[in-house]
């Protein structure tokens, strides 16, 4: 009787046998890389939900979705993280503007397996100051540029100088363009925003607030 042929290379195979031994050996190894993939994914994705929550602080990481407004929780339900919207929430003070923002974040790490960057302004300008300091600067906005999702807290908060007021400018610019996520907190409607930025550079102000009303999604907070 004629001997068998292995299913894989198609050689022959010895009685008994169903599959060639050095088939056998390079199917077990493209099994154990496939597991040795997915657990990397596995892993990778745990870490990028552990980084995007521990850049935000502590109460904030407290959030409860049962406890947040209504509205809120029905913007946080109804987002999709893989549209790679953008989204500014304004409003006043301590009405969950930063809670929101977190919970969105924590949506996206979740579903997308990438962290999320989150600065307040008075972190945002210390990293621009001492990108100077270091003779990095270019690198540290091409950073802020290219992370997959980040979250300006607070924007508009503090004193605004024209060196800031270019370099938000360049980051939301770039950033829309590639429609990479971002999300804006912020006290101020589009107007004062507007006159905000105008004070120190009147060049960049409408652009930068078109940018804004054409690219963001608005969710009032009141």
């Amino acid at each position: 009787m004629a001997s068998e042929r292995c299913p894989g290379c198609g050689g022959f195979l010895a009685e008994g046998l169903e599959q060639c031994l050095p088939c056998k050996a390079s199917e077990r190894d493209k099994k154990e890389r496939a597991k040795e993939a997915a657990d990397k994914r596995i892993a990778d994705k745990a870490k990028a939900i552990e980084s995007t929550i521990g850049a935000f602080p502590e109460v904030i990481r407290e959030t409860d979705l049962a406890q947040l407004d209504e509205k809120l929780r029905k913007v946080i339900e109804d987002y999709n993280p893989s549209i790679r919207e953008s989204w500014v929430l304004f409003g006043a003070t301590r009405v969950g503007k930063t809670r929101t923002a977190f919970m969105l974040a924590k949506k996206y790490s979740e579903h997308m397996g990438l962290p999320c960057t989150f600065l307040t302004m008075r972190k945002f300008e210390a990293t621009i100051e001492q990108s100077f300091r270091d003779k990095r600067h270019s690198d540290a906005l091409d950073k802020l540029v290219s992370v997959p999702f980040l979250i300006i807290d607070d924007f508009g908060k503090e004193r605004l100088t024209e060196r800031l007021a270019v370099d938000l400018f360049a980051i939301i610019d770039e950033r829309t363009a590639d429609r990479r996520p971002t999300i804006i907190t912020t006290n101020l409607t589009g107007d004062l925003l507007e006159s905000k930025f105008a004070a120190i550079e009147p060049n960049l102000a409408a652009a930068l607030v078109a940018r804004i009303r054409e690219f963001f999604r608005r969710v009032a907070i009141f």
